[in-house]
């Protein structure tokens, strides 16, 4: 049997959530990491990325630069991709560089969530890809 690439734009949503987890998987593995998938969610965490020291850190995968309320005080990393790399962003510490900017849209104030596709460059230091000299967790 022979396979052709897939296009992106044709997974569904559940394949492309295991296709980003499988690249966000590759990528932390170039710094030592393994990531374990979760079938569950576990405290917001799809999957959980374990250091060669042995550090744990709960992460919530998003197709787009993504904060909710639920994910609040949950120590929780939020990945998601950008071109050829992720942003892996500690969900509060990031919240803060935004929250002025949409606390008052609809969707944060009714829905407690927002996300957007727009780069920012105040999220250059989350972004990480196979350039990249280091990760910061």
């Amino acid at each position: 049997m022979k396979y052709k690439k897939v296009p992106y734009k044709n997974l569904n949503n559940k394949q492309k959530e295991n296709h980003n987890f499988h690249k966000l998987a590759q990528l932390l593995s170039l710094f030592g990491f393994n990531c374990i998938w979760l079938n569950d969610d576990v405290h917001g965490a799809d999957l959980l990325s374990v250091s060669l020291k042995g550090n744990v850190y709960k992460i919530q995968l998003k197709g787009r630069l993504t904060f909710d309320k639920k994910y609040l005080k949950k120590d929780l990393y939020m990945a998601c991709p950008v071109d050829d790399g992720f942003y892996i962003y500690p969900h509060d510490e990031a919240l803060k560089l935004f929250q002025k900017r949409f606390n008052q849209t609809s969707s944060w104030k009714d829905k407690g969530s927002y996300s957007t596709t727009t780069k920012y460059e105040n999220m250059e230091k989350y972004y990480v890809d196979t350039e990249s000299k280091e990760v910061n967790f």
